[in-house]
């Protein structure tokens, strides 16, 4: 048995756009007004999301009831920056009020500063395809570190950059919908560009501000084992998904930020790639997102309500390839869609089994955060995926903690007793 550090954070995540509402200048709330009717387009629109924005000191008293002791938001940009160039203090002032009640009840903050939505006016001008972005990016960085940095203890700059290139660059299933493997890479490398001068930009203020890179990594495994295709591609799919962007971000990490959902099996059949719902048709040149319908493909697997598959173990193939990096290192995201609250528990305990053997194998592990808080907009999947510690009641807006909320609470106390 492991006792964890006393100083290890536990707590859940969320993003503003997901649970603010009201996100009006920004190009996912353009965007979801214009497709929501269309067979592609998102199931929901945003709106009022979850009403966070009036009720942040709810949804914290609720964490600090749980026991958690650090959170993860994101500022919004799009709230921050309406025009270029003139900064919002309304909004500045706004988001004090929200850090401020998480430092008052002793809550470590990690914030992220780009989680997916950009100002309606830097998206129409190019976002981050334009050579510029970096600049652009960090000049916001920089006045949030100023006006927010001693209320912030991490700070991330961009999350998921992989995420955020498939889906707009690549598979053009979210804004901008472009489909351009050129344009993905030029994105991908302006985005390592902007998390290093935002970097450079917020230390330069205070040095002793904590900043480090954030991605979502998978881990693959080959559904056969005999077959070398599908061996190469998880070997090549497991490389890519960690090495990219925090190996170019190395010299700008104080900490790793790490978002881990997906363990599953890669095949490769009838010239198609798929993981996990990724399905790359090579026949086509299609690269797309899809919601797994059909979970009976290996009865074995437990799978999420959006057919993800639940591998708690993942963690720690992850937490051991980031090893290398000599950084501390927080799980700032790994959940799952489970309206009923079937497996949650379950999941969280196993997860926990997991951060135990990192932490025996000198794995500088120091904090875990549960996605999500509460129930939100799951992008392009609306409102129906049930993410949530805490259910909330779509037209009253209620919170209602989950029985995992509660088991997840006894956890933490238990791991800070040293009787995990």
């Amino acid at each position: 048995m492991y006792k964890f550090p006393k100083t290890f954070l536990f707590g859940a995540a969320t993003s503003a756009h997901q649970v603010e509402g009201n996100n009006t200048n920004s190009d996912w709330w353009k965007w979801e007004q214009k497709m929501v009717k269309k067979p592609n387009g998102p199931k929901d629109v945003s709106g009022v999301a979850c009403s966070q924005w009036e009720k942040f000191e709810e949804d914290f008293v609720l964490a600090k009831n749980l026991g958690h002791n650090c959170h993860r938001i994101s500022i919004e940009w799009a709230k921050i920056e309406l025009v270029e160039g003139e900064f919002n203090q309304e909004a500045i002032l706004h988001y004090k009020k929200v850090l401020k009640s998480l430092n008052d009840k002793n809550i470590k903050t990690f914030v992220t500063l780009f989680h997916f939505t950009l100002p309606y006016w830097f998206a129409k001008k190019g976002g981050f395809k334009r050579t510029d972005s970096p600049k652009i990016f960090s000049r916001y960085a920089e006045y949030v570190a100023r006006e927010l940095g001693d209320y912030i203890d991490f700070f991330i700059p961009i999350n998921e950059p992989k995420v955020y290139v498939t889906q707009g660059y690549l598979n053009g299933t979210w804004p901008p919908q472009i489909k351009s493997i050129r344009s993905s890479i030029h994105v991908f490398i302006n985005l390592v560009r902007s998390h290093n001068k935002a970097y450079k930009k917020i230390t330069h203020i205070n040095k002793k501000y904590l900043v480090g890179p954030n991605q979502s990594v998978p881990y693959m495994i080959p559904l056969n084992k005999n077959s070398i295709i599908d061996r190469g591609i998880s070997t090549l799919g497991n490389f890519l998904g960690e090495f990219p962007f925090y190996f170019l971000t190395r010299n700008y990490a104080d900490f790793i930020s790490v978002n881990h959902y997906f363990y599953d099996n890669v095949s490769f059949k009838k010239r198609k790639i798929s993981f996990s719902g990724i399905i790359l048709d090579l026949k086509r040149r299609d690269f797309g997102y899809y919601q797994i319908k059909d979970t009976s493909r290996d009865p074995s697997i437990v799978r999420s309500d959006i057919g993800w598959s639940l591998r708690p173990r993942g963690h720690y193939f992850i937490l051991k390839k980031l090893k290398k990096y000599n950084k501390p290192i927080y799980i700032t995201e790994s959940g799952l869609a489970d309206a009923k609250d079937k497996y949650r528990s379950w999941y969280i305990r196993r997860v926990f089994y997991w951060m135990n053997v990192a932490l025996n194998d000198d794995i500088d592990l120091r904090g875990y955060m549960h996605w999500s808080l509460i129930d939100n907009f799951e992008w392009s999947l609306g409102f129906s995926p049930r993410f949530g510690l805490c259910e909330v009641e779509r037209k009253t807006l209620k919170r209602k903690p989950r029985e995992s909320a509660y088991v997840y609470r006894d956890l933490i106390k238990k791991a800070q007793s040293g009787d995990c």
